[in-house]
């Protein structure tokens, strides 16, 4: 007679006990019985146990989305990763007081300055010398400098830029740019990247006078559980997404 440690091992219940795979091949035996296309017995250490799979006989609904409890082990992996510094938390009061909808639908939305922007020292010079070692590397490149070319065409044809007005007496910045290729890309192949991070004369960039906001997009073992939950998965891309963005005008000068 098979010595089985339960009888109800198909029946769901608590589980006692984990054993990783360091332990579970030392007590793995080398006696195996077959029961059927599905399953087997297993000789361990302990006992015989069934291996294998169950037949489903009726259909269950997938969950559509996965919540974790505080409890479970997994949520060591995201619980960091969900928590909101003071920083974070008073980043989004300021989008959230602030955001408006124009009547395109558009949001309008304010910078959320932690200085005042005043404190931002010349950046007109810095931005003028990384243009001009851009335009050497693009006269080496003509077919480059077209595509850069073409690509500012577009902001300027859908009206995502305009001529800077140099009367204004609002604290300005002027962001520097440079192009980034990506071959692999099925709609952009080279898109033009702004750099916040370039220090005015006074030694701070516009990056850090504003308020780091919370992470928006999803952890990343969340997105692999829900991916792997359906048969079929569909992405998209939404072109020119952030750009939908619109400036609060009394911004508009910092970027």
């Amino acid at each position: 007679m098979i010595n089985l440690l339960t009888r109800v091992f198909h029946t769901p219940g608590n589980i006692d006990l984990l054993l990783g795979t360091e332990i579970f091949f030392n007590i793995l035996g080398n006696e195996k019985w077959i029961l059927s296309d599905l399953a087997s017995l297993h000789l361990t250490q302990f006992c015989w146990i069934v291996a294998g799979k169950l037949p489903i006989t009726q259909q269950c609904n997938s969950p559509t989305s996965i919540n974790m409890l505080s409890s479970s082990g997994f949520s060591f992996f995201t619980s960091k990763a969900t928590q909101r510094t003071s920083e974070e938390t008073e980043a989004e009061k300021h989008f959230q007081s602030t955001f408006k909808r124009n009547h395109d639908g558009r949001f309008l939305v304010k910078l959320p300055l932690q200085q005042d922007p005043k404190v931002l020292g010349n950046s007109c010079s810095m931005a003028q010398k990384r243009f001009f070692n851009l335009e050497k590397l693009l006269a080496k490149d003509p077919s480059l400098a077209m595509q850069c070319k073409s690509f500012m065409d577009g902001y300027l044809e859908l009206d995502h830029m305009e001529l800077v007005d140099e009367s204004t007496d609002l604290p300005t910045y002027y962001l520097p740019h440079h192009a980034v290729f990506k071959t692999d890309s099925s709609t952009t192949k080279i898109r033009v990247v702004f750099d916040g991070s370039a220090a005015t004369s006074s030694g701070l960039s516009l990056n850090q006078i504003l308020l780091k906001g919370p992470k928006v997009q999803p952890d990343i073992i969340q997105i692999l559980w829900r991916f792997r939950l359906f048969n079929i998965a569909i992405t998209a891309d939404v072109a020119k997404m952030y750009r939908q963005v619109m400036m609060s005008p009394g911004d508009s000068e910092l970027q």
